[in-house]
Order: C-alpha cells, then sequence, then structure tokens
C-alpha cells in the first residue's frame, strides 16, 4: 500500500484552477496595458455621443514626468479664441490649410477653457473635447471630435492635440474612447493630420503640441479671420439635444445638385458605403 507524504496530501487539497482561467487572467493583465487613456482623463463616452453636438471641458491632473505649470492663469477668451483660430491642418477632412476649429467651435470652447485655466492648480491641465462637422458634405457630413491637454508653463501657453476633427459619428465605444483622448507629454498619438501652429510655434520634435506666447496672443486678431473663413460650412451653436439647423442657400437646387454629384463621387471612389450613400442621398432629397 502506497500512502502520501504529508507535502502530497496538502497539495491535494489546494482547489486547483482550470488552464482556461489562468489563460483569461494572462489576456486580461495583456489588456489592462492597452487601455486607451486613464480614467481620470478619459471623458465619460456614454454622455458624449456621436450624433450629438458637445463641448467637454475637464481638470486632470499633469502627467507624472510633467513639471508644475504656473497655474492658475488669466486669459481672455478673446485672445484664447483668437491663437486656436490661427491654427491649421493639413491632411484632413478638407484637405490642407482648414481651420482646426470652425467659428461655432471657438464660440464654444473658448470661455470655458479661459475659466478652466483659471482655477486649475500647478499639478492640473485643462482637457478639452469639442465635436463639429468638417467634411466635404457640410452639415450633411458625420459628426468629427476634436481634442487636446492645454497648460501654461515658463515657455508659453501649450495645446497638445490628441485628436483633430477625427470621426466621432457611428463608431463604438472602443474607437469613441480612443477618440477622445486628450494629447501626451509623453508621446505623440497616432494620426494621420498635420498640424500647422498659425500664431504659435510647434514644441521640438512633436506634430501635435503648438505653443503660444501669452504676449503676442493679441495679435492674432487677423489671423483667426482669416482661417475661419477657410471653413466652407461653420455649423451654428447648437445644444447637446438639439439638431444644427440647416444651412442657408441663395440657390437651394444648384447646391442640391452639387451635394448629389458630390456624394456620387464619394461612393464611386469607395469613400463611403453603399448603406451611407443611401441614407445621406435620401436626407438631400428631403431637403427639395
Amino acid at each position: 500500500m502506497i500512502t502520501k507524504s504529508a507535502y502530497d496530501r496538502a497539495i491535494d487539497r489546494c482547489p486547483r484552477k482550470p488552464w482556461w482561467g489562468t489563460l483569461a487572467f494572462a489576456i486580461a493583465i495583456f489588456a489592462a496595458g492597452n487601455v486607451p487613456a486613464r480614467a481620470d482623463e478619459a471623458f465619460d463616452v456614454n454622455q458624449l455621443r456621436g450624433g450629438q453636438y458637445f463641448t467637454a471641458i475637464k481638470l486632470v491632473p499633469s502627467e507624472r514626468a510633467a513639471t508644475d505649470n504656473t497655474h492658475p492663469i488669466a486669459i481672455t477668451a478673446t485672445n484664447l479664441k483668437s491663437a486656436m483660430g490661427s491654427l491649421t491642418v493639413d491632411d484632413g477632412p478638407l484637405g490642407d490649410g482648414a481651420a482646426v476649429f470652425s467659428e461655432r467651435e471657438l464660440e464654444s470652447l473658448a470661455a470655458p477653457l479661459s475659466d478652466a485655466l483659471s482655477k486649475a492648480n500647478a499639478r492640473q491641465d485643462v482637457a478639452f473635447a469639442i465635436s463639429g462637422k468638417h467634411g466635404v458634405l457640410g452639415d450633411l457630413s458625420p459628426l468629427a471630435v476634436t481634442t487636446g491637454r492645454v497648460f501654461m508653463t515658463a515657455t508659453g501657453l501649450n495645446m497638445i492635440f490628441g485628436s483633430i476633427q477625427e470621426r466621432f459619428e457611428g463608431l463604438d465605444v472602443s474607437e469613441r474612447m480612443k477618440a477622445l483622448q486628450p494629447g501626451k507629454r509623453t508621446r505623440t498619438l497616432d494620426s494621420i493630420w498635420r498640424l500647422r501652429p498659425g500664431t504659435g510655434s510647434m514644441a521640438t520634435k512633436r506634430s501635435d503640441w503648438v505653443l503660444f506666447d501669452p504676449q503676442k496672443m493679441d495679435g492674432a486678431t487677423q489671423s483667426v479671420a482669416r482661417a475661419v473663413s477657410a471653413v466652407p460650412s461653420a455649423v451654428p451653436i447648437t445644444t447637446p439635444n438639439t439638431p444644427a439647423p440647416a444651412r442657408q442657400d441663395t440657390n437651394p437646387n444648384a447646391d442640391i445638385k452639387r451635394r448629389l454629384k458630390l456624394l456620387e463621387e464619394l461612393k464611386t471612389e469607395g469613400l463611403i458605403t453603399e448603406e451611407e450613400y443611401r441614407t445621406r442621398r435620401r436626407t438631400i432629397i428631403d431637403q427639395i
């Protein structure tokens, strides 16, 4: 008769987990390293839905390696609007040289951003996310989102972008979370656009980080007028649950023909799906 040692008997009493439990645990640990953003700086994707206009501002902790900011700081909404209005982007939905922010977005963002900077402390940044329509179909374009991180240091007003006119409408939750990430000091987030600094200057070796000299921000007024005029159809200010008013056109029939022709070209080139083509074509025809 074979008897087990005390060690063997102790091992037998230990609960044994199935192999798939160990695998699931390993997968969970791996996935944890790929979370899009920290919970304390990610915007609520359930509140910021793809089919609604929104402007979101949030005080978030500065990243660990960051030096202290010179907060709180008083910058007028007018100066912020002028500086941000001078920014343009290449390789965006409207091609090269398009304004990063529409007039509607500037009006919605400048005042709350100014207020947040006046309340932030030395270890806080201001994160923002704002939606708008920047596609070639104007008001019929899908909603897009622009996000960033703003803070003041001894070198000036810093603005690091996470997304610029990134498609937001029609995405699933994980894709919306990715689109809502603010910029990061530590690295450039994946992007296809190229930012132009306008009245600011680009940070060294960064394509997403703009520096503005507060002493020169008053002189940005002319540039903002030029940048905003580059947007073909600025969307009027709307609340999150209110659809944007339709554009008024002096020649509606000509505009409808132009939109239908453009829609057909986008479908032919494979830039939109058959379902998107039919939905937007019906929307255009309903305006007749």
